[in-house]
């Protein structure tokens, strides 16, 4: 991840695993941009909507840590495709501002409120997954013992 400025604070921070930062800019709308961090690779990803840098990072739990990396316009990263459609109608609306749930629900031939729930679901998922992954550590760190 490049230098972030001196007045860059931490939006979010999953178990040091996935970050978001929030990084005052006066050209963006909202007057800051969030940049997610992730541990395991280097991938500049920015959003204005800090709701959206959000549902990116649940979708990077719940997607097995997906790497991003060079996916260009090849379109839906594999790991979250695997995951079925509750994770690819998050990422797609997480990855471009001006797709809507309206959008989503027509495109993936569904109501409205299918996609909130599948919204939901994801950030749900990604909960479960950061607590597993809290209590494991913590196991890890009470016994001193490493190993799977």
């Amino acid at each position: 991840m490049p230098d972030l400025p001196d007045d860059a604070t931490i939006y979010r921070n999953d178990q040091d695993k996935v970050r978001i930062w929030k990084i005052p800019d006066e050209e963006s709308l909202s007057g800051a941009y969030y940049e997610v961090e992730f541990f395991f690779y280097e991938n500049d990803v920015r959003f204005e909507d800090p709701e959206l840098a959000e549902l990116y990072a649940d979708v990077y739990w719940v997607a097995d840590m997906f790497n991003e990396k060079e996916t260009g316009d090849r379109g839906i990263p594999p790991r979250v495709a695997r995951r079925g459609q509750e994770a690819i109608v998050a990422y797609c609306i997480a990855r471009s501002p001006s797709t809507s749930v309206e959008w989503a629900a027509a495109e993936f031939d569904v109501s409205e409120d299918t996609v909130r729930t599948y919204l939901s679901r994801v950030r749900r998922q990604a909960e479960v997954q950061q607590e597993a992954l809290a209590e494991t550590d913590s196991a890890h760190n009470a016994t001193g013992d490493f190993s799977p």
